[in-house]
């Protein structure tokens, strides 16, 4: 398994979280992971600035596939060797 490779996109409710989950955790400290993550599909519920996410959300699908681009060849995973 190549390692340093994201395989995938991170949605717009993801990338939200990425901003959101250090507020929440700092908020509520004691809060399990569970808990962290009902809060932020409150928050997210909530949201009055979606288009942000979705614009980080659409930047991050394109590098997604540029960098997929790189280590696949007619649907098969070229090995790497690091």
């Amino acid at each position: 398994m190549m390692t340093g490779v994201c395989w995938w996109h991170r949605s717009a409710f993801f990338c939200f979280c990425n901003d959101e989950r250090p507020k929440v955790r700092a908020k509520f400290p004691s809060y399990s992971v569970g808990d962290v993550a009902k809060e932020l599909g409150k928050r997210w519920e909530v949201c009055t600035n979606r288009s942000k996410y979705e614009q980080l959300a659409a930047k991050d699908r394109q590098r997604y596939e540029k960098v997929s681009d790189l280590y696949l060849v007619d649907n098969l995973i070229v090995p790497s060797f690091n």
